[in-house]
């Protein structure tokens, strides 16, 4: 029997886990009257016992994820988010081909019947558009993708050219530096550096600014 995911709301979905992410280590605080991320005021506490523990890499890796998915929940509030079809069926075939394990044969029959859904129309055109009907199929591609979708936001007004140039070089640089270097190499002392150096010139103020673009009105 099928499974039935409802993708209506997905902005609101990926905006909530972006904060759960953002949070979880209680590094750092939301704010939902101001909708505003802060340090916590123990933060420095914190960081020093989750540095004692090994825990800075998950902390950056937690951090850094939800920022991808802010970022995409403000594409898909906007709709101008890039979604595109996978082909996990394609990637079923090339493993029936090398392995016999049942237990993975099990994880694609669960695939197989993941099945998608939406109400919202945004959501449901671009479904209907792609032939999208299997949940693992659905794709919002790698934050890099998404970059160039700021243009649109530009486009319709909501952000201005200098805060699309912001983003645009802060998410560039946590892809480049960040992610794609210091939470790959697992040294937890240059991950610290990573955090105190860039939060509150970069991180943060993208983040808020992110936030801020989610909750302004469509013109």
């Amino acid at each position: 029997m099928p499974i039935i995911f409802e993708l209506s709301n997905f902005d609101e979905l990926l905006y909530n886990q972006s904060i759960t992410l953002i949070t979880c280590f209680k590094v750092f605080s939301y704010d939902a009257t101001t909708h505003m991320i802060f340090e916590s005021s123990n933060s420095d506490e914190i960081r020093k016992q989750l540095g004692e523990n090994k825990q800075l890499i998950p902390l950056w890796l937690s951090f850094s994820t939800g920022y991808e998915l802010l970022f995409k929940a403000v594409l898909a509030k906007h709709k101008v988010l890039n979604i595109t079809k996978g082909n996990v069926s394609k990637r079923k075939d090339t493993l029936l081909n090398c392995a016999s394990i049942d237990s993975i044969l099990n994880v694609y029959h669960f695939i197989e019947g993941a099945q998608v859904s939406a109400k919202d129309d945004y959501i449901k055109g671009e479904l209907r558009k792609l032939r999208i009907t299997n949940l693992y199929d659905f794709s919002t591609g790698q934050l890099g993708g998404s970059i160039g979708r700021l243009k649109k936001l530009l486009d319709q007004k909501m952000i201005s050219d200098d805060e699309r140039a912001f983003l645009h070089d802060v998410t560039q640089t946590l892809l480049d530096l960040r992610r794609n270097v210091d939470a790959h190499t697992f040294y937890g002392l240059t991950v610290g550096k990573s955090i105190n150096n860039d939060l509150d010139k970069l991180y943060l103020p993208a983040i808020n600014l992110l936030l801020n673009v989610y909750y302004r009105p469509v013109l």
